[in-house]
């Protein structure tokens, strides 16, 4: 078992537009390196063409935030959504009303996660 607290950030990275992201990294026994963002947006927060060579996982916990998919498809994600972006896919990331927060867990498990159909 793993422990963070809310202090135990490793870094905090402050976007061009005023955005931050504070980040912890979770060491696993095999070497897994498990990372989990906690984003606040700021109005007019947009990152674009983002691709992890991993998984990625969002979780809404505040606000309303737009991702557009490679395929020119968007999605109005709201408190409470979560969203699961495939290793090698290509999304934007916009908040346009400002002030989302949202849990981003980024997961180098080979093979992508599991999938759980029961």
């Amino acid at each position: 078992m793993i422990i963070k607290r809310a202090d135990d950030k490793h870094f905090t990275k402050v976007f061009p537009c005023g955005a931050t992201s504070d980040r912890m990294v979770l060491p696993e026994p095999d070497g897994t390196r498990v990372k989990v963002t906690y984003l606040t947006t700021v109005p007019g927060s947009e990152w674009k063409d983002v691709c992890y060579p991993y998984d990625e996982v969002f979780f809404v916990i505040e606000g309303c935030v737009e991702v557009e998919l490679s395929d020119g498809t968007k999605h109005d994600l709201v408190e409470g959504a979560l969203l699961v972006v495939n290793a090698g896919d290509t999304y934007t990331l916009r908040d346009h009303r400002g002030g989302s927060r949202l849990y981003c867990v980024f997961s180098p498990v080979p093979g992508g996660l599991p999938v759980d159909n029961d």
